[in-house]
């Protein structure tokens, strides 16, 4: 999805997803990814310094807060489910 202009999100990538996530998880996965996309541009753009406390802080708040999928005990979307993580 990061690259959308250049793939139009093929088919079977498409039902790949589809097959592990239900239709809000996957609007949910879809946000996410947009957020990631949107913060990763705006620091790109502003360059600026990484605050590594900052990010841990920011993921044990998730950690603790989000409810039906996600980050959930440092599990990624899927892998609890049989997906690869999207750091692999």
């Amino acid at each position: 999805m990061t690259r959308v202009a250049d793939t139009h999100v093929p088919d079977a990538d498409f039902n790949s997803a589809a097959a592990v996530f239900g239709e809000k998880e996957l609007a949910d996965l879809t946000i996410a990814i947009s957020l990631m996309n949107a913060y990763n541009r705006l620091a790109i753009a502003f360059r600026p310094a990484p605050d590594s406390t900052l990010a841990a802080g920011f993921l044990a708040d998730l950690s603790v807060r989000h409810e039906g999928g996600g980050i959930e005990d440092g599990v990624m979307f899927g892998e609890s489910r049989g997906m690869p993580s999207p750091c692999d």
